[in-house]
């Protein structure tokens, strides 16, 4: 009898560790998506930094170097909008980071039709970039359009 419940006792331990094995496979590949989507995330926050980065520092650059009026106001509305595209990223960012920390706060606006169109045409871009997965909007229209 001891050796059957030895027995039962060694398969209950071996089926334990199967379960707690496969969990630990499903965490590890879990874990592993996760910090493959955080890398990409990075790749494409570093490139939108860099962009708008270069476009400022090469315009304000060459424009040292140029003598024509006209060409240094073309450079300095490069570096202009580049500042401008550069700042919207960042807040991007810093706004992606209350979201994660649950601190981003939404308030109600009255939205007009061109922007709601804007609004999903920005979001399904960015869904096909696949910048946004499990995403749910609800819209409530009062009245008529």
């Amino acid at each position: 009898m001891d050796a059957a419940f030895y027995e039962a006792t060694q398969q209950a331990m071996l089926r334990d560790l199967e379960i707690v094995n496969d969990e630990l496979r499903t965490a590890k590949e879990q874990s592993d998506r996760a910090n493959q989507v955080q890398a990409d995330f990075f790749a494409v926050m570093s490139l939108e930094l860099r962009t708008p980065l270069n476009g400022i520092i090469t315009s304000l650059s060459l424009s040292k170097d140029t003598a024509s009026q006209k060409e240094k106001d073309h450079l300095l509305n490069v570096a202009d909008t580049s500042a401008e595209h550069l700042m919207s990223v960042i807040n991007y960012l810093l706004d992606f980071s209350k979201l994660e920390a649950g601190e981003l706060k939404l308030h109600r606006r009255r939205l007009s039709v061109k922007c709601i169109k804007l609004l999903f045409k920005c979001l399904r871009l960015n869904c096909q970039k696949r910048i946004f997965t499990n995403l749910a909007i609800t819209l409530r229209v009062h009245g008529f359009l």
